[in-house]
């Protein structure tokens, strides 16, 4: 082990330090509050987008990244609303348009700066959503029906992956190879999905088809979740697609809607308590828990990770708001600050694992690479704001994963 490099494990645990004893707790943070109408996040990784009114004429799209005081202009022009952004990794997709008759989907690469329409046929496209280099929505012909567009292969074709005719197919929601959406062929809200092998859409298959209704999936990896009306009032349901297994997310008095997962956990909106606050449930336990609890009303979560975010609707203002969930289980070194937590013990583990294998003499570009991540770990140790602190770990990790 290079004696440079060995002591830095150790002082990155001084910024550990004891945390709450309960097995599950969360800590708030503000992602965007400066501006004045924020509306409908969507988060991957470090990078938040959002909808936003902020320039007093119609809706455009900003963002930030966890870490930064700064907000971004995804796409903001007279005229077309800017709406319904979606991020995954370094690329964003959302709906322009003036009207719905007239929304196209365009997507922006953040690396490069590029701005491209993805499909603008004339009909109206809506409602996107991304993973990977695969683009989802909804375009209406004679009815709403579910197409694709992948992002790697230009032009962009449509690809149909649902069609089924006479009824609505609508809100559909992607994940690696697995696509998901509400369907109406059988008189009201079903969810069905349908496999993407070698880039093609193969035939949709039913998740879930109670006769009551069931709408507003989303999925990821092999976990889907939804709204659902079976008991009278709208609760969250799941499906393992894997093990075919449907399962209760978050049955509760009053309204829970508009879930999101990622991960182990899944989060939703509800009013149980008579206001609009954001809550989660562990997967892998069942357990439900409040990750808001205000008189405000809080909507439209989105998470990854373990970091949920939504907008906090404090009239006459929203803003975009954020929450580390944090199990206090022995897994990982105990922070104050629950963000800095995450990365830290991803960052410790391939710091280790990269000194342990160094071999006896470096490459310059090795030293360099590793002096790089060095600075940005200590950095984040001297830093006080844990969001600064977060990001720089973030930053590390990324270049010890790209390192052979």
């Amino acid at each position: 082990m290079h004696a440079k490099y060995a002591v830095l494990a150790l002082a990155l645990l001084c910024i550990a330090t004891m945390a709450p004893t309960q097995a599950k707790y969360v800590e708030e943070f503000s992602v965007a509050p400066l501006n004045w109408n924020h509306a409908a996040p969507s988060i991957s990784g470090d990078t938040v987008v959002w909808t936003d009114f902020t320039n007093g004429h119609d809706a455009g799209m900003y963002g930030t990244y966890l870490g930064d005081d700064t907000v971004f202009t995804v796409w903001d022009e007279y005229g077309p609303n800017e709406s319904i952004g979606v991020v995954d990794g370094h690329l964003v997709v959302w709906q322009r348009g003036a009207v719905p008759s007239s929304f196209d989907i365009y997507g922006k690469n953040l690396l490069t700066g590029i701005t491209f329409p993805i499909a603008n046929t004339g009909n109206a496209e809506m409602d996107p959503d991304i993973s990977g280099t695969m683009v989802v929505c909804e375009v209406l012909n004679v009815t709403y029906d579910i197409y694709a567009y992948d992002l790697s292969k230009f032009p962009y074709a449509p690809l149909v992956v649902c069609s089924e005719g006479t009824t609505h197919q609508q809100n559909p929601a992607i994940h690696g190879d697995l696509v998901v959406w509400e369907d109406y062929r059988n008189g009201n809200g079903d969810i069905y999905g349908a496999f993407f092998v070698d880039g093609m859409p193969q035939p949709p298959f039913p998740l879930c088809t109670h006769e009551a209704g069931q709408t507003l999936p989303a999925v990821h990896e092999d976990i889907v979740v939804w709204v659902d009306t079976r008991n009278g009032t709208s609760d969250i349901y799941g499906y393992n697609v894997s093990t075919g297994r449907e399962f209760a997310v978050a049955v509760a008095p009053g309204t829970q809607t508009n879930p999101a997962v990622h991960g182990p956990y899944a989060v939703y909106e509800s009013n149980e308590t008579g206001a609009w606050n954001i809550y989660g449930c562990d997967l892998r336990t069942g357990q439900t828990f409040p990750i808001t609890n205000d008189a405000a009303i809080q909507g439209k979560p989105d998470i990854y990770g373990n970091t949920a975010i939504w907008y906090d609707l404090s009239a006459p203002q929203r803003f975009i708001n954020g929450a580390v969930i944090h199990d206090n289980n022995g897994s990982a070194p105990a922070s104050a600050h629950p963000l800095v937590t995450t990365h830290l013990a991803r960052a410790l583990s391939l710091w280790d694992s990269l000194v342990e294998e160094l071999p006896a003499e470096l490459t310059d570009e090795q030293m360099a690479t590793l002096d790089d991540v060095q600075a940005l770990m200590e950095k984040a140790v001297s830093v006080a704001n844990p969001l600064y602190a977060a990001g720089m770990l973030r930053q590390a990790i990324d270049i010890m994963t790209e390192m052979p």
